[in-house]
């Protein structure tokens, strides 16, 4: 499905196969988590007007290559197969002037920009390939290869860890003291809301968990909302910070402040939530690092059975 190196060698007959063109894309991750199509640009060599008129060369006929025999000793002769002289190795033979219209200076060949539209599937993952037929470089006497599109998800302040979404979250002291409510920003359009209860952060570095508010899964399903918090102490002087050991025992206030981003017109409010370890941290990483390979894996074995589904424009 990714094509080959057809022509690179071998005894076969018929017209080579260029390279395969390579190109990354970056995605978005809101188009990643909602699904739809993507308009790429690419550039590649073409063949220009004259070498459209090209003739199979009568010598090699069209394969660019030709078999020789030599006599390497005594009743011992060796095959080797090289370049074929009439055509250059190109297969085709132009007669005629050069072609004026495109400035091509003999080579028939011509860069141009085109554009193709890419399906992005829900769920797709960095280093994921998609295949685009016949969109390599053009050759004189030669099949264009295949346009190989590398998947890579746009750095955003969201990232992604396999199933689940991840933020980092810078908190004041006071906020963790008296209690807030998180605004945090979602691939899905809205604005994920968060409480933090008064005195629930059990360290200065935690991380907290919204259930079901990740990437979606088949089913129906959701992974989970990471939310890293990392609180800066302020620094004090040893009366302020007498003072903000008395000011412990006050009650907090009754609307707690919001912190992160402005929120949307469009609010979700995180009902089930969580603490979670360093360990289990580590763990979540590891595990997305395994889910992100088997979701490549078993992408590769849709396309080798569907085929490719990109369409040129």
């Amino acid at each position: 499905i990714f094509g080959g190196m057809g022509g690179m060698g071998g005894m076969r007959r018929g017209p080579k196969k260029t390279q395969d063109l390579h190109m990354k894309v970056k995605i978005p991750l809101e188009k990643i988590y909602k699904g739809g199509v993507e308009s790429v640009r690419f550039t590649r060599n073409v063949k220009c007007p004259a070498g459209e008129k090209g003739k199979t060369c009568h010598v090699c006929q069209g394969t660019g290559t030709v078999v020789r025999t030599m006599q390497v000793g005594p009743g011992m002769i060796q095959q080797m197969q090289s370049a074929c002289d009439a055509c250059k190795g190109a297969g085709t033979i132009i007669s005629g002037p050069r072609c004026s219209d495109c400035n091509c200076s003999g080579s028939y060949l011509k860069k141009v920009v085109e554009s193709i539209e890419i399906p992005i599937e829900i769920g797709m993952d960095t280093s994921e390939t998609l295949v685009a037929p016949g969109k390599s470089h053009e050759a004189l006497g030669a099949v264009p290869g295949d346009l190989l599109i590398e998947i890579e998800v746009a750095p955003s302040k969201v990232k992604r860890l396999g199933n689940d979404l991840f933020i980092s979250q810078q908190l004041q002291l006071r906020d963790v003291l008296g209690g807030c409510t998180l605004n945090l920003p979602h691939p899905s359009g809205k604005t994920l809301q968060a409480v933090i209860k008064p005195g629930s952060v059990p360290s200065p570095t935690s991380t907290i968990i919204l259930k079901g508010h990740g990437m979606p899964l088949s089913g129906q399903t959701y992974g989970d909302y990471l939310v890293e918090l990392n609180v800066t102490f302020p620094h004090l002087s040893e009366e302020e910070a007498i003072k903000a050991s008395e000011a412990l025992g006050r009650p907090a206030s009754s609307t707690p402040p919001t912190v992160g981003e402005q929120p949307s017109s469009d609010t979700t409010q995180a009902k089930r939530m969580e603490y979670m370890s360093a360990a289990d941290m580590s763990t979540r990483r590891e595990r997305a690092s395994q889910q992100a390979e088997r979701r490549r894996h078993r992408r590769e074995q849709q396309q080798q059975q569907q085929g490719p589904q990109c369409q040129a424009q």
